[in-house]
């Protein structure tokens, strides 16, 4: 068999494994449907080891792991913008959904959710309790991780219902009874409510206790957290940074929201004309009854409201800019942990890897083997050539070949070795761009590799070396350093997580160089070659050093905005708040 298959079923076989047994702590009326999904992919990652074709087995449990994740991920998506766009009808149609996604007890809480949050939007809001508290008389036997839920949506309805004053005195009797307020998911709908009913100091302190820089979620969700304070106080210029980031995910934040906040924005300033443009390009985008019934009622509230600007008060300016400054602050925690950006050197380096991997190892794609074309077998005396060529043969590149040291970074030894590297470009190569830069980044991963071939050939001048490995432990090695330079930039717990996370990964590296030799050697002697240790401990140790040496610059999704004047105060017409008052009668519908 050969062993670069196998060793994606065995890897199937752990992953399924883990998963029932991380599943059993849970719940069975929640957990049986998910031990019975691992059940099924450990069961064919089995059978394909026993019988094979093992290509064809592992295509299978692959296919079916991609299928349950993107069931699962197109619910979440339809229910988040089905939230934002009051779509109650897709919430209804989700819900029927919801049991054929997620089985047994999971699939009725979701079903419920769903239905729920539709009857929130159509003004039903006994029956939408109903389903909510049958699921609050349970909650202390659900799984730990949804036990918040049920309380979160039940906050969301009343949002959806615009029940500002309800949300608000919920909050403050939980507070006085001791009861715990500081999760994200009940400060965040609080500071909306507060916002909506002008008290922008507690819609303030609310944000401040959610600490959104220590809770690494997505960046989407954030901005949209805190786009209503600054669209109701009136903030433009923020309103809009928020804005262009969240324009980058039509699903889950439509274009008719986006409208309809801007139109928001301008009310509070003061601009009615402007604000009803936006308000009835908001209408056109978004056929929900539900929704056009909202923005009507807006429009009508503008259309009766004197059209000029108003005055502000310094400390909701002040309350302004600390709110950005929030955002930007989580900005840059996510840009260095979470590199969910795309980088145009981690692009180019996967296309350079990936042109060289089909032209020199296509013929080794699982299933293809077994025909004995001579197209085939010309091939692979291609790849012979191209190793022989431009391999990292130590006693070539130390006698002046050396090009070498450079060249064998873009060939791989099989399909398993491409992807494992190409699955760590992609996360520690935007991690290093995130945290150096691109130029930086670039230097780290051709010298990194470079300086790891110099180790290798220099230590072992009898091996053969070859793929990116050294170059990626390069980036690793920068990226670790660069994290714990920036301990005094990171949110303590934040900074603990990835630093124990870092080095467990790095000492795992180190004795996997050592294990998957003797594995390899014992199961498929003539089909894996070494490992290149001495190339991975190389590029790691030089990209430490670099990342020592080196002061991180961490790039942010934000830096085009910071370089414009962030204060407010400095472009009044673009900033207004509605006045001195604590409270704005207007802002409550």
């Amino acid at each position: 068999m050969d062993f670069q298959v196998a060793y994606w079923l065995y890897l199937l076989i752990f992953f399924s494994g883990l998963g029932i047994v991380l599943r059993l702590s849970v719940p069975i009326a929640y957990s049986w449907a998910p031990i019975l999904q691992s059940l099924s992919i450990l069961i064919i990652a089995l059978v394909g080891l026993k019988l094979g074709p093992s290509w064809l087995f592992a295509l299978v449990g692959y296919s079916l792991i991609v299928l349950i994740y993107l069931n699962s991920r197109s619910f979440y998506v339809g229910l988040q913008g089905s939230i934002n766009a009051l779509n109650a009808e897709k919430l209804h149609k989700l819900s029927k959904r919801a049991r054929d996604i997620y089985w047994g007890k999971g699939g009725e809480f979701w079903q419920d959710m769903a239905e729920a949050l539709a009857l929130f939007i159509e003004l039903k809001e006994d029956d939408a309790n109903k389903l909510i508290d049958k699921w609050q008389m349970q909650v202390d036997s659900m799984p730990k991780e949804i036990r918040h839920l049920p309380g979160n949506y039940q906050l969301i309805g009343n949002a959806l219902m615009r029940k500002w004053e309800k949300i608000v005195q919920i909050y403050e009797e939980n507070t006085t009874r001791g009861i715990k307020t500081e999760n994200p998911t009940i400060l965040l709908p609080t500071a909306r409510a507060y916002a909506e009913l002008g008290e922008f100091e507690k819609s303030y302190q609310c944000i401040v206790k959610a600490k959104l820089e220590e809770s690494q979620f997505p960046l989407a969700y954030v901005g949209q957290s805190i786009l209503p304070f600054f669209a109701l106080a009136g903030a433009r210029k923020e309103t809009e940074k928020l804005l262009e980031v969240l324009d980058k995910d039509k699903n889950t934040f439509p274009q008719s929201l986006a409208n309809y906040w801007r139109g928001q924005s301008l009310l509070t300033a003061g601009d009615t004309a402007t604000a009803i443009k936006f308000f009835e390009d908001a209408k056109a985008d978004n056929p929900s009854k539900e929704f056009c019934q909202r923005v009507d009622r807006q429009i009508e509230k503008a259309k009766n409201r004197e059209s000029e600007l108003q005055s502000f008060h310094p400390d909701k300016l002040k309350h302004v800019n600390e709110v950005w400054n929030i955002f930007v602050k989580t900005d840059f925690v996510l840009a260095v942990v979470n590199p969910n950006r795309k980088s145009v050197a981690v692009l180019v380096l996967f296309i350079l890897n990936t042109l060289v991997f089909l032209v020199s190892d296509a013929y080794e794609f699982p299933g293809l083997r077994q025909f004995s074309y001579t197209s085939v077998e010309t091939l692979a005396g291609f790849t012979t050539y191209l190793i022989e060529s431009f391999g990292l043969i130590p006693k070539l590149a130390l006698a002046g070949q050396y090009y070498r040291f450079f060249t064998y970074s873009f060939l791989h030894a099989n399909l398993t070795h491409y992807f494992l590297n190409m699955l760590m470009l992609y996360w520690f190569g935007r991690l290093a761009v995130n945290i150096f830069g691109t130029p930086r980044f670039l230097a780290i991963y051709i010298f990194g590799g470079f300086l790891g071939g110099i180790a290798q050939a220099l230590i072992k001048p009898d091996e053969l070396a070859i793929g990116a490995s050294g170059c990626l432990m390069a980036a690793f090695g920068a990226v670790l350093a660069g994290i714990f330079r920036l301990k005094d930039r990171l949110p303590r717990s934040i900074w603990n997580a990835q630093m124990t996370l870092l080095i467990s990964l790095a000492a795992s590296q180190l004795l996997l160089d050592k294990i998957i030799p003797v594995v390899a050697q014992h199961m498929a002697p003539k089909i894996l070659p070494s490992i290149a240790d001495l190339a991975h401990l190389g590029g790691f140790l030089a990209g430490l050093c670099f990342g020592l040496l080196v002061s991180p610059v961490p790039s942010k999704i934000t830096d085009k905005f910071i370089d414009e004047e962030a204060v407010s105060m400095s472009d009044p017409v673009l900033f207004s708040l509605s006045g001195c008052e604590e409270k704005d009668e207007s802002a409550k519908d």
